[in-house]
């Protein structure tokens, strides 16, 4: 996968847990200090919106279920339960309203039509939820890159028994 525009040059770094599962691990190429979070599902934060829980409780069991899920994890899980809660308000105002207004002039004429903001807003919202689940490894396409716990203990007490 191409990394971002200015930021890697190519392909994006993958994990050390995941070389380690590949049979690539190179000691020379990783740090040999790199911090392992508690497992298990993070506490939410107490400012959360009601709709965000929700999505919390929701998204943290099945990511503990798939094994994937760290304390470490709650800053991303909270952007990904409210970014869920900010689209699912925005699909909610949406269908109130119309998708595509008229812009008018002073005297009431129509000059042109404008799509509604919330268009704009459901979609970039839409955007930000897709690339949160393919970090957690929720979507068909990401899972495969993912490592769960008891994978990665594994293969990584195979590597330290040669």
């Amino acid at each position: 996968m191409a990394g971002q525009k200015g930021r890697s040059g190519g392909h994006n770094r993958k994990p050390t847990k995941l070389h380690i599962i590949q049979g690539t691990y190179q000691p020379c190429r990783h740090n040999p200090n790199e911090p392992e979070p508690e497992e298990g599902i993070p506490k939410w934060p107490p400012e959360l919106s009601k709709k965000a829980k929700k999505y919390w409780k929701e998204i943290a069991l099945e990511l503990d279920a798939m094994q994937v899920l760290t304390k470490a994890d709650k800053y991303a899980l909270r952007l990904l339960s409210e970014a869920f809660a900010d689209y699912e308000q925005a699909l909610e105002d949406l269908q109130k309203q119309p998708r595509v207004y008229a812009k008018k002039d002073a005297q009431g004429r129509t000059t042109s039509l404008a799509i509604n903001p919330n268009v704009r807003l459901v979609r970039d919202t839409w955007n930000h939820i897709m690339i949160a689940l393919r970090e957690f490894g929720l979507t068909p396409s990401s899972r495969g890159r993912v490592s769960t716990r008891s994978d990665a203990k594994a293969k990584k007490n195979k590597w330290e028994n040669l």
